[in-house]
């Protein structure tokens, strides 16, 4: 059971970092980039992710005969 909860522990630590580093370092670029930029750039980065989640399933796929 001990073991089961340390990977619940590292799984809600890796999904916290996942959403607050981003929303952390674009508060940063907005302070010194500006407000629009900074939003341009999270939102093409976010599209890029969501292009790549939908694309890679399809390139691992092995060809079929």
């Amino acid at each position: 059971m001990g073991s089961t909860r340390k990977w619940i522990d590292v799984v809600y630590l890796i999904s916290y970092l996942a959403f607050s580093l981003p929303a952390v370092a674009a508060g940063f670029a907005a302070t010194s980039a500006g407000l629009l930029p900074t939003t341009t750039v999270y939102a093409l980065a976010v599209i890029a992710l969501a292009l790549l989640v939908l694309v890679a399933p399809r390139l691992r796929r092995p060809a079929r005969s």
